[in-house]
């Protein structure tokens, strides 16, 4: 797994179940998953008060440099 990937999963789970428990679990079972210069991140996230918060704010942020390569790789 990717650490994009990782925050895709993130970012679903905010949207579809919109709960702390929700992005805490997800968070946890991406760590096992993820390269080691990533986890600490992820791990921040997971054990912060309000992750729901902080997947929002990652989300936001993300450059539109890497959602063009996303749609690029898509298409083909």
């Amino acid at each position: 797994m990717t650490f994009l990937e990782a925050i895709l999963a993130l970012g679903l789970a905010a949207e579809i179940h919109d709960s702390n428990e929700a992005i805490n679990f997800t968070a946890k079972r991406c760590l096992n998953e993820i390269p080691s210069k990533y986890k600490e991140i992820i791990q921040y996230i997971a054990e912060s008060a309000s992750p729901l918060f902080y997947v929002r704010a990652l989300i936001k942020t993300i450059p539109d440099s890497v959602i063009n390569k996303l749609d690029s790789v898509s298409a083909q």
